[in-house]
């Protein structure tokens, strides 16, 4: 935060603070890096469900009920094996 003196209307002079915004270039890579780093594992954990629920397609019956239910049941034991992973994955920042 800055601080510099301006003139007011009658010509008095009093502080007036110059709040300064923004970030440098080095302060953002930073920033983008750091969100990155944090959003990987929540990235995994998608693609790691994906193949889970892929992965449960294969034999089953060409009905949708029957499709759907191993879909479910994919995504529940995913759910429950990596219940920490989960709620990461579905965390708002």
């Amino acid at each position: 935060m800055a601080f510099s003196r301006q003139l007011g209307r009658g010509g008095e002079v009093g502080p007036a603070v110059g709040i300064h915004g923004g970030s440098s270039k080095g302060d953002t890579r930073h920033r983008l890096a750091d969100a990155r780093r944090t959003d990987q594992p929540a990235l995994t954990g998608f693609e790691r469900l994906a193949e889970a629920i892929t992965a449960s397609q294969k034999g089953v019956g060409a009905s949708f009920a029957e499709r759907l239910d191993a879909a479910v049941r994919a995504y529940v034991g995913f759910a429950v094996t990596n219940a920490a992973l989960l709620d990461l994955m579905f965390s708002v920042k």
